[in-house]
């Protein structure tokens, strides 16, 4: 139902209510229930803020912000009725660094920070709980393949120096570190967790 160009650009569907309800009732079908909802859908536009257009900046809204609002409101009926539920939102600690070319990202990261300390104390009763993990750069399998072909362009380039440097373990995250924080948040032990967002950063941001 989602798929990104090489560009990462979203040419999905899930900024979209149907479609994200689509998504819920396809894994209702298949699993039963649903305990943990991930909100990763994401792939915002990097650009210096005046170079945007109103297509990259509908794009990077719509693939962070909105991907997010409406899966949230897909699912949350479901995990009322049953009185449990893990909602994890995949932020940035670039809200928080300001990283070079991120000031529209930042916007559309920076509402779904925001929204897990409205969920967490509106679902608290309900046994729900609502948290944010935000990770600095993260050199991912794609990423990685495009800055070693050589063809990234030097802008992207620049950026990734920046984000690396701003992190004081000198090195990017890795997709299971990441995923490390997610699985604890989506586990029993996290019960009394709820409204927060851990960065995973290496030191980059506190606070």
């Amino acid at each position: 139902m989602t798929r990104w160009t090489s560009r990462g650009e979203f040419v999905g569907e899930l900024q979209h209510a149907p479609a994200a309800q689509q998504m819920i009732d396809a894994a209702l079908a298949v699993l039963g229930h649903i305990d943990v909802l991930v909100n990763n859908a994401g792939g915002g536009v990097i650009l210096p803020t005046l170079e945007h257009t109103e297509e990259t900046l509908r794009a990077t809204i719509d693939n962070n912000l909105w991907t997010t609002i409406h899966c949230v409101r897909a699912v949350l009926p479901h995990m009322i009725g049953r009185r449990h539920g893990r909602i994890i939102n995949i932020g940035a600690d670039s809200v928080r660094t300001g990283l070079m070319d991120h000031a529209m990202y930042n916007a559309a990261k920076g509402g779904v920070h925001a929204m897990v300390t409205g969920l967490a104390v509106e679902y608290a009763g309900s046994g729900i709980t609502a948290n944010t993990v935000a990770p600095c750069y993260v050199r991912t399998p794609e990423l990685a393949a495009l800055l070693e072909s050589g063809q990234a362009p030097a802008r992207l380039r620049e950026v990734v120096t920046r984000a690396t440097e701003i992190v004081p373990m000198g090195r990017p995250g890795t997709p299971e570190e990441v995923a490390a924080a997610v699985a604890f948040l989506a586990g029993d032990d996290s019960r009394f967790v709820t409204g927060q967002t851990i960065y995973v950063n290496g030191a980059a941001s506190m606070g």
